[in-house]
């Protein structure tokens, strides 16, 4: 005999196959939640992920989040002006009321601007200052470092109020920072990654009075995106410049191998042209006695004849 089953039986049965298909299904990516919607995917969709086919549709890599912009990277490295503060027309301060460490740190810093400054006297391509500020992000007015000194080839000569990588075209060639009591943690540890990152070619740190126990001298330079640090702490050379380094107590001295010759500080440099100038005065004065003597004696060689 056959059993009837009963029509409210029998839809029973349908919803019952019907609530455990839809647990295996795959939920379709309109009706996804956001990023903390934890939805369970059956194991047939994990397996139609991991398999190639052109029949199925492959899962997106993750995106990654953009960038962040160097500023972020390496606010450590930033400087912050001290007020008052002067702007230029578009808002980027160039001047504020910062006084410098120490009288020393001038000299070293003025050295290496005479000397540049002296060496490539004949271009009007090439560009150095001390104390001037970076600039490396459009718009945005605290990406700003102040290098003691910066030199940029290349480029416009003549002066300016800052230096705008995106007005330049490119960053400087070399940067220098010469330590202090207040300055020479984040010269040593937070400058570094940004200069490499901005491309900075070389970049050296002095510490002209021993503030830390890294050695005195750091010559920096980029090879591979990365900088990596040459000489033995005392000397050092600068492809930018073709010059050699070499720490002299607390001051710098830069060295041409080309000529053999030291270059020398202004001061040097104004007394060994104040010696010039007696030398020569003096080397006048004897000539011109030289030339009384010659006259007189030609004058007695006359009156010899004449008798």
């Amino acid at each position: 005999m056959t059993t009837m089953v009963s029509p409210l039986a029998r839809l029973r049965e349908i919803e019952l196959w019907y609530v455990s298909a839809m647990r295996n299904a795959t939920v379709p990516r309109s009706q996804v939640g956001d990023a903390g919607d934890h939805s369970e995917v059956s194991p047939m969709r994990r397996s139609q992920q991991n398999t190639p086919s052109s029949g199925v549709r492959q899962s997106r890599p993750a995106r990654r989040p953009p960038a962040k912009p160097l500023s972020v990277v390496h606010a450590a490295a930033l400087y912050q002006p001290v007020p008052p503060v002067g702007c230029d027309d578009d808002g980027y301060p160039y001047e504020d009321s910062a006084t410098v460490d120490n009288s020393d740190h001038n000299v070293v810093a003025g050295y290496i601007k005479y000397v540049v400054g002296d060496r490539y006297g004949d271009r009007d391509d090439v560009f150095v200052d001390i104390d001037i500020g970076l600039y490396f992000e459009q718009g945005n007015r605290s990406a700003l470092v102040a290098p003691d000194v910066l030199v940029a080839l290349g480029v416009e000569g003549g002066s300016r109020n800052s230096y705008k990588i995106w007005e330049e075209g490119k960053p400087p060639d070399l940067v220098v920072e010469v330590l202090s009591d207040r300055t020479w943690r984040k010269d040593l540890r937070d400058k570094p990654g940004l200069y490499e990152a901005l491309g900075i070619a070389e970049y050296w740190s002095f510490d002209q009075h021993r503030v830390s126990n890294d050695p005195p001298l750091r010559v920096r330079r980029l090879a591979n995106g990365a900088y990596h640090v040459e000489g033995d702490g005392m000397t050092g050379h600068s492809a930018v410049l073709g010059l050699d380094i070499r720490v002299e107590g607390t001051l710098l001295r830069l060295h041409d191998p080309a000529t053999g010759l030291d270059l020398p500080y202004y001061n040097e440099a104004a007394a060994m042209y104040r010696q010039a100038q007696v030398r020569a005065a003096a080397e006048g004065e004897a000539r011109e006695a030289a030339e009384r003597r010659i006259a007189e004696l030609e004058e007695q060689l006359r009156r010899s004849k004449e008798a």
